[in-house]
């Protein structure tokens, strides 16, 4: 079994607040889920981006997190959520 403790801190562009109380949150061997396999650019063009990818035992969905590579500037992450399981996804 795995276990993780948690907190949380509320922020704004000036202050912080104090931490909460500490949660611990256990997982079972059955929370652990695969990594996602086989991921291939189908097509690309200069508005979209298909994905495919093996499916993965137990998934309710996959989120798609796109990362700018250098010598571009990182723009954030953005997911993707996708709203059932697939193998594959269009991106913007």
């Amino acid at each position: 079994m795995m276990c993780a403790i948690l907190q949380v801190m509320a922020r704004n562009g000036v202050y912080e607040s104090n931490t909460s109380s500490v949660a611990v949150v256990s997982f079972s061997g059955d929370a652990v889920i695969e990594a996602v396999e086989g991921l291939v650019v189908e097509h690309k063009d200069n508005r979209s981006v298909n994905l495919t990818w093996k499916e993965v035992g137990q998934a309710e969905g996959y989120y798609v997190i796109t990362k700018s590579m250098p010598p571009y500037p990182n723009l954030g992450k953005n997911a993707i959520k996708t709203n059932k399981i697939t193998g594959n996804t269009s991106l913007f």
